[in-house]
């Protein structure tokens, strides 16, 4: 007995990997093609939903009919033979046949529809991926004068003295202590001579480079 169940889930699993073949560059042939077999595939898969659902059917009724011969032929038992029981009997058991043949012909369809399918599938090309093309930039010729770099930040000043940062002090605060110990000092002047301090953080006991302007 062919499993409708199965052919159905190797339809599906088909139809998903088709689009992939699109990933490479076909030609209108190969596009063609695909469309084409996506198109046999769906109603592939539309028929075989159509198949189970009627070879369930049958398969009820054939067991419907067994039940009916097997109480006939009880009945048979009890009343002798009689001919007219006889020939209930044959014409159902012909019933029986008749419609489980036809469960069996629509078997061998889906298994042939979907053998063409498969064949089908196998013959298909698969496109190849168009080379791609690298390009190399031309090369740079190297500066005969490479241009000196300029440094954006002044001079920090040689001389100078260090001090030490307390409890709540700021570099606003720094800078007017300095200037009212008379050093003419502002505060981008502190800050470019302290690159690595973060004056919104400053810790205690660490120590600033307070610079003295050369006079």
């Amino acid at each position: 007995m062919v499993n409708h169940r199965s052919l159905v889930l190797l339809v599906s699993v088909a139809l998903s990997l088709l689009p992939s073949l699109a990933a490479a560059q076909e030609s209108s042939e190969s596009i063609a093609a695909r469309q084409a077999m996506q198109d046999a595939m769906r109603t592939m898969h539309a028929r075989i939903e159509d198949l189970e659902a009627s070879n369930h059917s049958l398969r009820a009724k054939v067991e419907d009919m067994r039940r009916e011969i097997q109480q006939l032929r009880e009945e048979t038992r009890k009343l002798g033979d009689q001919s007219s029981l006889q020939d209930q009997m044959r014409k159902l058991g012909e019933s029986v046949r008749e419609v489980d043949n036809k469960r069996r012909a629509d078997n061998e369809k889906v298994v042939a529809e979907f053998a063409r399918l498969a064949k089908l599938i196998a013959e298909t090309p698969v496109p190849s991926p168009a080379p791609v093309v690298k390009s190399s930039p031309p090369p740079t010729a190297p500066s005969s004068d490479p241009e000196p770099k300029v440094s954006s930040r002044p001079p920090v000043p040689e001389k100078g003295i260090e001090y030490v940062v307390k409890s709540g002090d700021t570099l606003s605060g720094i800078v007017a202590a300095a200037r009212s110990k008379e050093l003419k000092i502002t505060m981008k002047q502190l800050r470019d001579a302290n690159p690595d301090i973060n004056w919104d953080r400053l810790r205690v006991g660490q120590k600033v480079f307070i610079p003295l302007p050369n006079q």
